[in-house]
């Protein structure tokens, strides 16, 4: 059973930056983990010395796994001198409601094993969400699939400079993202189905978060005329004129400042 990890760090005073940083640096080697399905770092709005780390494991033995690895003795030994109190770390399952089993929408790194659905996310999103732009040509179709395919989407969650996110509920794939190192989105697409609940914003937001850990100071991708809208809405501006990827009759450069 999915386990949920919520670990509290409040910094002493003039160590705060001492604390992000020991946070920064865990995360990576973290979310490498095979047993890891999502971490991420928060910082207090209202106290700034108060920081938060939030994580998803397959199970619990997982997470105790990732106890005893050497990125995580090394962070347990370097932030608890830079605390005011002991190292709180409390483990947690999701309170279900009315509907029993139901954790809502999870975004996670992509596991190889994604892959496929992950590919049937993209071609059908493609297919059927982006008519604006392929107007049904077979043609444009042809070019815009051909690398969306199981092995090559498996050998992109492989790269280890691509950051591959999936949006997951109940066990169905419902978005996917990729971004480089360099703040570079490649893909950001959702299920037909799941349109329209945020899901798309929300993997816009975890992408940006990524490339803003490691380093990036602006986010650029390629819009499509279908996404256009969607994107100036979250803040990204338009670069130059289209450049018709795939043939089609849009793909606008776009970028953000983080």
């Amino acid at each position: 059973m999915e386990l949920f990890i919520f670990a509290r760090f409040h910094a002493k005073p003039g160590q705060e930056e001492s604390v992000a940083d020991a946070l920064r640096d865990v995360l990576a080697p973290t979310r490498a983990e095979s047993g890891c399905l999502a971490v991420e770092a928060h910082r207090g709005i209202r106290d700034p010395q108060l920081f938060y780390i939030h994580s998803r494991w397959h199970d619990e033995a997982a997470f105790e796994r990732h106890g005893g690895l050497p990125h995580t003795v090394r962070f347990i030994d370097r932030v608890q001198t830079l605390i005011d109190h002991p190292l709180e770390v409390t483990r947690t399952r999701p309170i279900t409601g009315d509907q029993p089993g139901r954790a809502g929408v999870i975004i996670r790194n992509a596991v190889a094993e994604d892959a496929l659905a992950a590919c049937q996310v993209m071609r059908r999103s493609i297919a059927e969400l982006c008519i604006a732009d392929h107007h049904n040509d077979p043609m444009v179709l042809q070019q815009w699939l051909a690398n969306k395919t199981p092995d090559i989407v498996a050998s992109w969650i492989r790269n280890p400079a691509n950051t591959v996110l999936v949006a997951v509920e109940d066990g169905c794939l419902l978005s996917v993202g990729l971004v480089r190192s360099l703040g570079e989105i490649e893909l950001n697409y959702v299920l037909p189905d799941a349109r329209f609940r945020g899901i798309s914003r929300a993997m816009m937001a975890a992408l940006e978060a990524r490339a803003h850990e490691q380093g990036a100071a602006r986010c650029k991708l390629i819009s499509t005329e279908t996404a256009r809208r969607f994107y100036q809405a979250i803040g990204y501006a338009e670069d130059g004129p289209g450049i018709g990827k795939f043939g089609t009759s849009g793909s606008y450069p776009m970028s953000k400042s983080l």
